[in-house]
């Protein structure tokens, strides 16, 4: 449910502010440098603030020497962010609780920055850079801090709107409502705010123009493989790159390199910042469907017709039954159209179509009494969706894109590996074909041979491949 639906506002496109979903994260981050560039009023003083804090955590951690002192501690306690989950953005594709900046993180960029002098780290940019190595670290662990900071602004201008828009707002305790600069501590605040009935929280609104697309792991990479370095990192890159780590494997790598000597990664970080363009994401277009994904699941959900079989019996069947549901919305019914954008030029990346299908899913599971997770951690990085009814009926579903260069890899490991240690009785891929030509033919053969060997194997795994391509032959041509 959307913000404007749960307090009946009709919205005409001209507002500013940013109608966020009350039960999922949106993958966009509040950019700080789109505030920085902001000619509001209102906004003004958000730069210094912002600044300011970060420029005392790293003064901080310079003085530590990368020593466990009081200084360390200082600058780890206040870098601790948890995520503002009232903001709803992030990647935190089921519910909105992410994990935010905790103290491994926190620790790691005070490591990265004591290793710099105070004279090097000149902005706030070079800042931003520092914490982009670190691992495990991305735009949306900044914008976790950055919504911290300024939590008071996007409080203020919050109540603003619900002034104008007559929306009622009940008190809340608000944590990190804000850093006091003379405590040197968050502070804990109560705030009349709208209520978010999924989280028994509040909401915090932020205006559009702040927001950005949150880049894929790859394109990080893209970044950092297209700037030339200096000759002693680029040796070091060599020696590691080689053609058998995947591009998010580089990418730690080049991460560590850096982080080993940040001195001589100033000219890097300079040219990253140069390179990454300051762009909000145009909500009103929604070119990579990062917006309209829950209309559109509701769309695809209609579709659907309910699975009617007895399935918390055979959690198996249950599972397929979805998945062909799947299938035949988006075959038989034009489902295809909401894979792609607009001009049928790009198809939508695999988180979103993960969205769409779980929101056509969600009410088929709650018809069959089966419990629905998104992305569960199993100790070898997230599952997209889990199954189960009970102990024993469990099951794992991957959705994935027939052209995806990790598939095998992940189809011979990783979900052999899930099944093993979720101690899951079955688990279902379901692969969206994009595109009719004889690499895609060849690559379905693939598959289903790999499939075939390990059910002989005793592995009890199946395959439903989706045909989503603008150009396959009409049912009536068949």
């Amino acid at each position: 449910m959307r913000f404007s639906e749960k307090f009946n506002i009709q919205l005409d496109g001209s507002e500013e502010w940013f109608d966020l979903l009350l039960n999922q994260d949106t993958p966009l981050y509040v950019d700080p440098f789109l505030i920085f560039e902001d000619e509001d009023p209102f906004w003004a003083e958000a730069k210094e603030e912002i600044v300011n804090f970060f420029e005392h955590a790293v003064g901080l951690a310079i003085k530590s020497e990368g020593q466990q002192n009081q200084y360390w501690k200082s600058a780890v306690q206040i870098l601790k962010c948890p995520e503002p989950n009232q903001f709803c953005l992030g990647l935190s594709t089921g519910d909105p609780k992410g994990s935010g900046l905790g103290k491994i993180a926190a620790e790691s960029i005070c490591k990265s920055i004591s290793k710099a002098s105070k004279s090097e780290i000149v902005d706030f940019s070079m800042i931003v850079g520092f914490m982009i190595l670190v691992p495990n670290i991305g735009v949306d662990i900044l914008s976790d801090c950055v919504c911290n900071i300024l939590k008071k602004k996007f409080i203020e201008y919050t109540q603003n709107v619900c002034t104008e828009e007559s929306i009622e707002m009940e008190e809340h305790v608000v944590s990190h409502a804000g850093f006091n600069k003379i405590s040197k501590r968050w502070d804990k605040l109560k705030f009349y705010l709208p209520s978010n009935p999924y989280s028994n929280s509040y909401s915090l609104l932020v205006p559009k123009r702040f927001l950005a697309e949150i880049p894929s792991e790859e394109a990080g990479y893209d970044y950092y493989d297209a700037i030339d370095m200096n000759d002693e990192l680029r040796n070091r890159f060599n020696l590691e790159l080689n053609k058998e780590l995947n591009k998010s494997k580089r990418l730690a790598i080049i991460k560590a390199a850096m982080l080993e000597n940040p001195e001589k990664s100033m000219d890097f970080i300079k040219k990253f910042n140069a390179m990454n363009p300051r762009n909000p994401y145009d909500i009103s277009t929604d070119p990579e469907g990062i917006f309209t994904w829950y209309e559109k699941g509701i769309e695809l959900a209609q579709k659907a017709e309910l699975v009617r079989e007895p399935l918390d019996k055979n959690i198996k069947e249950f599972v397929l039954a979805l998945a062909n549901r799947f299938k035949h919305a988006v075959e038989e019914q034009g489902g295809w159209k909401l894979l792609w954008n607009d001009g049928n030029t790009n198809h939508r990346k695999e988180d979103i179509v993960q969205s769409l299908a779980g929101m056509m899913w969600r009410s088929q599971c709650r018809n069959a009494n089966i419990d629905i997770n998104r992305e569960i951690e199993t100790g070898r990085g997230p599952v997209d969706f889990k199954f189960s009814s009970g102990w024993e009926a469990r099951a794992l579903l991957e959705v994935k894109h027939l052209d995806s260069s990790a598939f095998l890899k992940g189809l011979q490991k990783q979900t052999l590996q899930y099944l093993k240690s979720e101690e899951v009785y079955v688990g279902v891929y379901l692969v969206i074909q994009y595109e009719e030509s004889k690499r895609m033919d060849e690559r379905i053969i693939e598959i289903q041979s790999e499939i075939e060997r390990l059910k002989r194997q005793g592995k009890n795994i199946e395959v439903v491949f989706v045909n989503a391509s603008p150009d396959k032959p009409s049912a009536s041509k068949l």
